[in-house]
């Protein structure tokens, strides 16, 4: 396992699909992890107040010079402000990332959803299973490990 720390910055857009609607979201977006094989975290913020972090995982191959990565994360998101999509202030953030790491460059695109979980059967407020409210993002980041 290597615990190394990675910096990216990128834009981050958000996709209508569904009861999943995003409206004009989409922001510039910072992101730190820690290591870059096997379990490390996460935590990024956009320039307009949305916020998440939690662990990851990362399968990597090595090809070369380039190591290439697939990352499951699960975590908790936060928005400091009220978001159409978003009931609730804060919510599970489920995503994906895939990257391209050359030397200590490294580039990735990912997806999360940011969710109150009312589709599995979790009550979201007095037994209210029926609305599933969320965000899907997709994110597009660049950086450096160090």
């Amino acid at each position: 396992m290597s615990c190394a720390v990675i910096l990216m910055a990128g834009y981050v857009m958000f996709a209508d699909i569904g009861r999943h609607e995003a409206g004009h979201v989409s922001a510039p977006m910072v992101e730190a992890q820690v290591c870059t094989e096997g379990v490390g975290g996460y935590a990024n913020a956009t320039a307009n107040g949305l916020y998440a972090g939690g662990i990851k995982y990362d399968l990597t191959h090595a090809q070369g010079p380039f190591t290439f990565a697939v990352s499951p994360r699960i975590g908790v998101s936060h928005a400091d402000h009220p978001v159409h999509a978003l009931p609730s202030h804060t919510q599970f953030d489920l995503g994906i990332g895939f990257s391209v790491r050359y030397d200590q460059f490294i580039s990735q695109i990912g997806y999360s959803h940011w969710s109150r979980g009312c589709a599995l059967s979790i009550p979201c407020s007095d037994n209210e299973y029926q609305h599933n409210h969320g965000l899907n993002r997709i994110e597009l980041k660049t950086g450096i490990v160090f």
